[in-house]
């Protein structure tokens, strides 16, 4: 009997099928007793080209003979088959390739063997066209400083390629740029950008069937950026803040002339980046008057002012009521407030009797003054006690009202 195998390729998509242009000869690996040593003309086989991406296809075949099927070891990586052998018959046995992220076209080649028949399909599969170091969303971004500078993006080629940019790009960005094939590092040049607001330019790298994006996203001319309020508020008494901001330049920091007795920075200069700055007011002695300071943040081009705020000063702060009621079985409530004088004390008739206060006295700080109302006992009088506490210091004088109903 005639031993044979009839081919008939079925794909699942749309294939071009290609008979190699040159004759080369392949020496298939002895197949035991499932073939014998052979030597193929390839051009007597089947190329199937592929594009890059990935994809599943099948082969429909007819054998008289029971039958092997395997892929060659070296393509084994990126090329699988869903059957290895069978009995007589017809057959579909399914073949996937991955996506070839390799730079170079690649060759796997599908082997049949019935009887001591043979035939070598070979597959074929495209490089992409282009090859990216990063993608993100299908588009390249390259973020740049206001500065007028040189920067690159490296891709590899396997189709000959332009890049173009639009009218607008073209006013700040040029190129530097050839359509050959291969490793390419396309340099792109940008000039400084003067402007207020971002810039955006678009580059299209583009072949006869594929494109890809570049983006060139380039910074304001602005030397600092901040976060934080340019104004600070201090309170009356010396205390210390910490300002925030951002320098893309070498920078100063001056404090106003006529301001320098009560406002200081711990950095007259530094370098570009990311830069802290202790500002300290001293005590504002004045009960009449709140003082306001500047401090003039200068780089290269630009400049800002800081502006400080420093409340007057005051003897006592507090944001509560200065009246206490108790009920006529008593109790304790509390009185908070910030003192800042040297020395205070709380005095008063009720001292002794019926209202007390702790602490008394102290100096500079915050203070938590427990006032204690006692209750009246069995015998006691069912009238309405009231009595006056005084808080003083630094010739300042704050009432307290206490009552017990």
């Amino acid at each position: 009997m005639k031993r044979c195998i009839r081919i008939i390729f079925l794909s699942l998509i749309t294939l071009s099928l290609f008979i190699a242009c040159e004759k080369i000869e392949y020496e298939m690996p002895s197949a035991g007793t499932r073939g014998t040593l052979l030597k193929v003309d390839f051009k007597m086989d089947t190329t199937l080209t592929f594009s890059y991406e990935a994809i599943t296809s099948s082969l429909v075949f007819e054998s008289n003979f029971s039958w092997v099927a395997e892929v060659e070891e070296q393509a084994t990586s990126w090329l699988t088959i869903s059957q290895t052998q069978g009995k007589p018959g017809t057959h579909e046995i399914h073949f996937s390739i991955t996506k070839n992220e390799e730079q170079n076209i690649r060759y796997g080649r599908i082997k049949l063997y019935a009887g001591d028949t043979s035939v070598v399909v070979t597959v074929k599969q495209k490089a992409e066209d282009f090859i990216l170091e990063g993608d993100e969303e299908g588009t390249i971004k390259i973020y740049l400083d206001s500065r007028k500078q040189d920067t690159s993006y490296s891709f590899y080629a396997n189709v000959e390629w332009t890049a173009s940019i639009d009218e607008e790009t073209y006013e700040w960005i040029k190129l530097d740029m050839s359509g050959v094939k291969g490793q390419v590092k396309l340099i792109i040049k940008v000039e400084e950008n003067l402007q207020s607001t971002d810039r955006t330019g678009t580059i299209i790298v583009q072949s006869g069937n594929s494109s890809f994006v570049i983006q060139v996203i380039q910074e304001n001319k602005d030397e600092f950026k901040y976060e934080d309020e340019t104004t600070l508020s201090y309170r009356c008494v010396q205390s210390e803040q910490t300002f925030k901001f951002s320098a893309r330049v070498n920078w100063t920091a001056t404090v106003a002339e006529a301001d320098k007795e009560w406002l200081s920075v711990d950095q007259e200069s530094g370098i570009a980046g990311d830069i802290e700055l202790v500002i300290t007011a001293q005590e504002n002695p004045s009960s009449t008057n709140s003082r306001t300071g500047q401090i003039t943040i200068a780089g290269k081009d630009s400049t800002f002012i800081l502006t400080v705020n420093q409340d007057r000063y005051t003897q006592f702060e507090y944001t509560q009521s200065t009246d206490f009621t108790f009920p006529h079985s008593g109790g304790t409530q509390t009185f908070e407030f910030i003192s800042n004088v040297d020395s205070w004390t709380i005095s008063g008739v009720a001292i002794s009797g019926l209202f007390s206060a702790s602490p008394n006295s102290g100096g500079k700080g915050r203070y938590i003054v427990t006032i204690t109302c006692v209750g009246a006992g069995p015998n006691g009088s069912p009238n309405a006690q009231s009595r006056t506490l005084e808080l003083k210091g630094g010739g300042k004088t704050v009432t307290l009202n206490v009552t017990r109903k």
